[in-house]
């Protein structure tokens, strides 16, 4: 899951960007609402809210290559330590 290949573009940055607002939209109509409709609506919202922040928070974490240093897939590439030689000897 980490590494370049799943490094995520400046546009989907922009779009959840988009998505927080829009979620923030709809939590402020939805206060103007009554009973089901205003629960729906701020249900709505947050769960908008959250998937963009964890969109954000993610692009972010691969940008600081943070995800590099604790990645398992970047353990595998590292170079095998030499035999110690007295393992070597018959």
């Amino acid at each position: 899951m980490c590494g370049k290949g799943m490094s995520f573009g400046h546009m989907n940055g922009v779009l959840a960007l988009i998505a927080l607002a829009l979620g923030y939209i709809v939590c402020l109509l939805a206060k103007k609402e009554k009973d089901i409709l205003k629960t729906a609506g701020y249900i709505i919202g947050i769960v908008i809210i959250a998937i963009a922040s964890a969109v954000i928070l993610s692009k972010v974490l691969l940008t600081t290559k943070i995800c590099n240093k604790v990645c398992p897939l970047k353990q595998s590439s590292m170079p095998m330590t030499p035999a110690p030689s007295a393992l070597l000897k018959k």
